[in-house]
């Protein structure tokens, strides 16, 4: 990411950019992954909060902020996790859960990210199949209206 991010601040006029934000899963530890995003956004010389989901606006006006994903209220260490939550049909999570039982009850192995697992599940159900998360926004497959998107739907708004 700290490659990336540089390879960005080197654009013509990118100190036109007014706002710049993070959003990253967890993974193993969501303070480790907000640490590792501080530590980021230093090396490559811009300012940020040292907490989740704040904007900070550095001298030049530009504003800077953290999202970890699924966000500090909700279980799980991913986009996915956030995406379960959202779903419209939650009879949909009651099924999927029976689907994986039976497939551990025949001694069939599973993926190891139950998560990844369950979204993919949910997806290959729709009418039609999407294999991204982004596709199924634009499908309605999940309640954008749902609460626990409040949180992100607050950072951008900040930035």
């Amino acid at each position: 990411m700290s490659a990336k991010l540089a390879t960005f601040m080197l654009i013509p006029d990118f100190e036109s950019v007014t706002s710049i934000g993070f959003v990253r899963d967890a993974d193993h530890s969501f303070d480790s992954a907000m640490q590792s995003m501080r530590m980021i956004l230093e090396k490559n010389s811009l300012q940020s909060s040292s907490n989740h989901g704040q904007v900070t606006q550095d001298e030049s006006d530009r504003r800077t902020g953290i999202f970890i994903m699924p966000g500090e209220n909700i279980e799980g260490t991913m986009l996915e996790d956030l995406c379960l939550h959202i779903i419209k049909e939650r009879k949909y999570i009651e099924l999927i859960d029976h689907y994986i039982e039976n497939i551990k009850k025949n001694e069939l192995q599973t993926p190891s990210n139950l998560a990844k697992e369950k979204t993919q599940i949910y997806l290959a159900s729709q009418r039609k199949i999407v294999h991204s998360i982004g596709l199924a926004a634009q499908k309605s497959y999940w309640d954008l209206t749902h609460p626990d998107l409040d949180e992100l739907k607050d950072f951008i708004r900040k930035l």
